[in-house]
């Protein structure tokens, strides 16, 4: 059964896609709580499956603590949908699903998948063994067009028809359980000295076999992937440039530098302008990944070591294999050029990764999301209004004492266009966020009825202290604020507007 706020989503989606991307466009959200009960009974019909057939071989304690592996993958999953973590309809799913579909027909000896979006920021896709393919939209963000896409699903498809998780979980119950490593293991914690270098000395071995492993996994995955992509017909060539794609996406952000005084409408008045010094990422205590004073086969180590550790390591091999695979040149250089037909998705993800930070309260990601799709589309409707409202969520979780929930850290993980935001934002005060938000949403305002326009009037009035005004917005939306994304906020706030009535 469709209810009238998916059937709208799914009238707007066909209507998108059918007129000129671009054009004064406005981001529909979709859902906060995608509940598929059809799903549910699937991922419990597979937990119960799975039990049966992964544990006929193991010792009691093997099945037990693969049961109880199976048990935590199985509320996992359906947390994910109780939590609106999944995105289960609309444009991105449709796409990523005919892509799929496409992959199925080409190979009807694989068995059929449920290919599911997954509301996260990074570059990644997996399978958890319960005929379940996660993409997340992260990826989508980043990829450049459908063939890289439908690569990586043929790699998961691997994954998936080798077994390499099952595989994973008895090699890991097997180690749990024994006997030999628990003894080893207590006799060094029994002695007085050395427990971390004995530990080390011990397990380290142990850890990076697995590690081993783990790659060569990855590599078989790569080589069946490739002789199920064959029987599509996606375009070879730039399916080797999948892993760059990865190679690419090491920071959690990337993009060029912000103009702020022009993407936040700056001015003298509005805010005090000295605050938007330069921002300089070296730390008082030094640079931690200097190299000087290392020999050329200890960085070399060094660097083996961080590769070897990583969950998609060595992609710039991995690409000159698929190169090898598919009987092509190798291109020296990675196109970064997005397929006009892309761009669709592109846009669609990073307004589902807006989204996923308001949901989160992540308001420093979410304004850096906005800030960028405001400029790779300067007519864009929702992404002004993301802009407008992230500064005023600031405004409010400034002045209530939880910017450490709605502004994140400086990380390593981070390029340089990230933190100086990260860095700018942490020194403004709340009426410099709230100014810069109102003065954002009113150069834009076209009267527009989005539920981003209606939360931003809300904490509009909720700081001029208009509390009848705000009542009645409020109680007038008030089941359309239940179903969004910013409910928790909105709700906080009518509670305060109730206390000062």
């Amino acid at each position: 059964m469709i209810n009238n706020f998916s059937f709208l989503y799914l009238i707007f989606c066909m209507v998108f896609f059918q007129n000129t991307f671009g054009q004064n466009t406005v981001f529909i959200n979709s859902p906060l709580v995608c509940k598929d009960q059809f799903l549910t009974e699937f991922i419990n019909d597979k937990y119960n499956e799975n039990k049966k057939e992964v544990c006929e071989e193991c010792s009691s304690k093997e099945k037990q603590i693969i049961n109880s592996i199976l048990f935590r993958r199985k509320e996992r999953s359906l947390s994910m949908i109780q939590k609106g973590n999944l995105i289960l309809s609309g444009p991105l799913y449709d796409f990523v699903n005919s892509i799929y579909n496409e992959i199925s027909i080409a190979n009807p000896q694989i068995n059929r998948k449920k290919i599911i979006l997954l509301k996260d920021e990074s570059a990644n896709a997996f399978t958890m063994g319960e005929d379940i393919i996660y993409v997340h939209t992260g990826l989508l963000y980043r990829l450049q067009n459908k063939d890289q896409l439908a690569y990586i699903l043929c790699h998961e498809l691997g994954h998936d028809e080798l077994g390499h998780y099952y595989n994973d979980l008895k090699n890991y119950a097997k180690e749990k359980t024994d006997k030999e490593r628990e003894k080893k293991i207590k006799e060094i914690m029994s002695k007085k000295y050395g427990h971390v270098s004995n530990l080390n000395e011990f397990l380290v071995p142990k850890l990076l076999a697995n590690m081993k492993s783990s790659r060569e996994d990855e590599l078989e995955a790569d080589s069946l992937g490739v002789i199920f992509y064959q029987n599509c017909r996606f375009d070879k060539a730039k399916a080797c440039t999948s892993f760059d794609v990865f190679l690419e996406a090491d920071h959690v952000r990337d993009t060029s530098i912000f103009d702020f005084t022009k993407e936040l409408l700056l001015k003298d008045g509005l805010i005090d302008m000295s605050k938007l010094t330069s921002y300089s990422n070296e730390s008082s205590l030094g640079d931690f990944d200097d190299e000087s004073g290392l020999s050329e086969a200890e960085i070399e180590q060094q660097k083996n070591l961080n590769d070897m550790l990583r969950s998609h390591p060595y992609e710039k091999e991995r690409s000159l294999k698929l190169y090898t695979y598919f009987n092509l040149n190798v291109h020296e250089d990675f196109n970064k050029k997005i397929d006009l037909d892309y761009k669709k998705i592109r846009y669609f993800s990073e307004g589902e990764m807006i989204l996923y930070c308001f949901q989160n309260q992540q308001i420093g990601k979410a304004l850096f999301y906005a800030m960028n799709m405001k400029r790779n589309y300067p007519s864009d409707s929702y992404s002004k209004e993301a802009t407008a409202l992230s500064m005023l969520a600031l405004y409010y979780f400034k002045n209530s004492f939880k910017e450490g929930i709605a502004i994140e850290n400086q990380d390593e993980e981070n390029d340089i266009a990230y933190d100086e935001l990260i860095f700018f934002l942490k020194k403004l005060s709340p009426d410099e966020c709230f100014k810069i938000g109102k003065n954002l949403f009113e150069s834009h305002n076209n009267n527009s009825k989005s539920i981003e326009s209606k939360v931003i009037k809300l904490l509009i009035l909720h700081k001029e202290l208009k509390n009848e005004d705000f009542k009645t917005l409020y109680l007038i939306n008030e089941e359309v604020f239940k179903t969004s994304i910013y409910w928790k906020m909105v709700n906080m706030m009518f509670l305060e507007v109730n206390k000062r009535l």
